[in-house]
């Protein structure tokens, strides 16, 4: 609230210079009533820059940077260059109030030839009319010298045009939320000139990057935006559908029109997430930097920057996202978390918010989640074929747990999803605890975690098993009061699959051990753990070829066969040169049988176990990459990463 009442004094300031410089012109025009005039004598002599006070059929009183002085009007030749006729019968002339008693005033001579030879006459002092009345008594008509005046209109336009530029460096300063208080002396000091120095170095890129546009995801694909008038076309036929992006809540749609123009932030709000879930998007990152805000969009894995927003409009994009996802716009000390839904081409998708402080202002995180497009088939995860069947036994089995194993974005809920999804959901009870409910499966009972309601994984799971289950989903055991409750509820007769942080499948036996776990019940209880990783596809139009020499995996144990044609990134527009379209996951499959169950209960070591699994045919998931570079899925630099 403070940086927005900060921001509106630019404005203010604006109006204020304004109504300064229009007083400054009104005292400019009433300065045309005492203009000063310019009188020439008969005998040569001028008066510049006078000012006429008063003026009768005799005298004509001047006030004069000197003093007052009284002209005969006989002696008058013209007045502002219009010529002066004297009076027909001229009276005698008064004496001067300034002079001395010793110089008397001469009359001004009745012939006309003889008035350039006479010297100048002494003044005196009288009332004096308008300069439109001396015209008229001089019978010709009045004409005013403008020059004054535009002199005067002059000064008041550069007055007003000096503190006009003042104002608006202050005002982009402001909205920029520069601390550089050197461009608020420039321009006061060097007028016009320091404007000039402000705009070319001031607002230079190295000073303060300009404001990205919103790209669309048709330029990111390398394809140009169809025309305008081709857009009107499929409108008026109806065919075009409504791709824009609304956020809803309790089903009604929320916010201001698209069209609008919405000075509050959701506008750009708006445009942001619309191109997000667009370009494929998992988690937006809004960052405040010094002097704005960077616009990060996580694609594939890998964070891209998209925008720069100027500090006020991240600010406002931030405070409309905290007002959607439900929390408190006036707290900025400490993190808050919310959601809230949008919708776009008729399918919902649920953005989850968290907030952060940091020493330029709040952070914002938005986690997109598409409930309809997120179950992927078992075909589609990237397991060979013997995987697949592997997988297939293991999850139509009666009762045991499957786990899924990895860091953080490996996509362990995906595959757990593509389990239940293969499932009979009508004659089986399948319910699942969540933090957050990620997917929408039809015919199952989604349970959402949350801990202000007294619902955490452990409550929940309990509530679940009073439920009559026959599959539980656990979206994750952070603990081991979780752990042992579901590893029960598999030895009970029901098919758990659950999710669990670890490096591989041998090292999450020893993390289940650490947790709490009997090694008699994992044993009993566990059906096939499974390790994954993510990595990102080769772009099929721009990948290019070349013969590796074998060494490139020798760091992680592997050797690819020397010269095989293997494929590396290359970028393209169809990829936003990245190199890179889509990812893929590359897995090991543990599967328990007799054997390993008794080595498990009776406490191998972690290579004894290694070694009996391998006899079975057991391959690594960094097998699995090395399979995938060799036909051209993914390349060297990804496999490296994920392992």
């Amino acid at each position: 609230m403070a940086s927005e009442s900060s921001a509106n004094e630019g404005p203010r300031g604006a109006k204020l210079g304004r109504k300064f410089a229009f007083v400054f012109l009104a005292l400019g025009f009433l300065a045309l009533n005492a203009a000063a005039s310019d009188i020439k004598l008969k005998n040569g002599t001028s008066y510049t820059n006078v000012t006429i006070l008063d003026q009768n059929n005799t005298q004509i009183s001047l006030q004069t940077r000197f003093g007052l002085i009284a002209v005969p009007v006989s002696a008058v030749a013209s007045i502002d260059g219009v010529p002066l006729s004297p009076p027909a019968t001229p009276p005698p002339a008064a004496p001067s109030l300034l002079m001395p008693r010793a110089s008397p005033v001469p009359e001004a001579p009745a012939a006309v030839h003889h008035e350039e030879e006479r010297p100048a006459p002494a003044p005196t002092e009288a009332p004096s009319p308008a300069p439109e009345a001396a015209a008229a008594s001089a019978g010709r008509p009045y004409e005013h010298d403008w020059r004054m005046e535009i002199l005067l209109f002059v000064c008041a336009a550069a007055a007003f045009a000096w503190l006009f530029t003042m104002v608006r460096v202050q005002v982009v300063l402001r909205k920029r939320g520069s601390k550089e208080i050197g461009w608020n002396v420039l321009p006061f000091l060097l007028p016009g000139l320091g404007f000039l120095i402000f705009n070319v170095f001031g607002r230079s890129p190295w000073k303060r990057p300009a404001r990205t546009a919103i790209i669309s995801s048709q330029e990111l694909a390398g394809r140009p935006p169809p025309p305008k008038w081709q857009k009107e076309a499929s409108k008026e036929r109806g065919s075009e559908p409504d791709s824009s992006l609304k956020f809803v809540r309790e089903g009604v749609v929320v916010g201001a029109p698209k069209e609008n123009v919405d000075g509050s932030g959701i506008q750009t709000a708006r445009q942001l997430l619309e191109e997000a879930v667009a370009a494929r998007t998992s988690d937006v990152h809004i960052e405040p930097q010094e002097n704005e805000y960077r616009v990060r969009f996580r694609i594939d894995g890998v964070l891209e920057e998209r925008a720069v927003l100027e500090k006020l409009d991240g600010v406002r994009v931030v405070s409309a996202l905290k007002t959607l996802g439900e929390i408190d716009v006036a707290e900025k000390r400490k993190a808050q978390d919310g959601r809230f839904r949008a919708r776009i081409e008729s399918r919902d998708v649920d953005m989850r918010i968290s907030t952060a402080n940091s020493i330029f202002g709040e952070k914002v995180v938005i986690r997109i989640l598409d409930r309809k497009g997120g179950i992927r088939g078992l075909a589609e995860l990237g397991m060979s074929q013997e995987m697949v069947g592997q997988f297939n036994n293991a999850i139509h089995s009666r009762s045991g747990m499957i786990l899924a194993t990895g860091p953080t974005g490996a996509g362990k809920t995906s595959t757990l999803y593509a389990a239940i999804s293969e499932l009979d959901r009508k004659r089986r009870n399948v319910m699942t605890i969540e933090d957050p409910v990620e997917c929408e499966l039809d015919g199952a009972t989604q349970i959402p975690v949350n801990v202000k309601a007294g619902v955490t994984y452990e409550s929940g799971l309990r509530s679940i098993l009073r439920q009559d289950p026959d599959v539980i989903l656990v979206g994750e055991m952070r603990d081991a009061e979780a752990a042992k409750i579901a590893m029960r509820a598999a030895m009970t007769g029901t098919l758990v699959f659950s999710s669990l942080h670890t490096k591989d499948t041998i090292n999450t036996i020893l993390r289940l051990a650490d947790m709490g776990v009997e090694p008699a019940q994992m044993a009993s209880a566990l059906l096939m753990l499974i390790a994954q990783r993510l990595v990102r596809l080769l772009c099929p139009e721009c990948r290019e070829p070349y013969a590796c020499s074998g060494e490139e995996l020798f760091d992680i144990g592997i050797e690819l066969p020397a010269g095989e044609t293997i494929y590396r990134a290359k970028g393209c527009p169809a990829c936003s040169h990245t190199g890179y379209h889509g990812r893929t996951g590359i897995f090991e499959l543990f599967v328990f049988d007799d054997e390993i169950r008794e080595a498990i209960a009776r406490q191998c070591g972690q290579e004894e176990l290694l070694a009996l699994v391998r006899e079975k045919g057991f391959s690594g998931y960094r097998e699995a990459g090395a399979r995938n570079i060799l036909l051209g899925i993914t390349s060297v630099d990804e496999v490296l990463k994920a392992s």
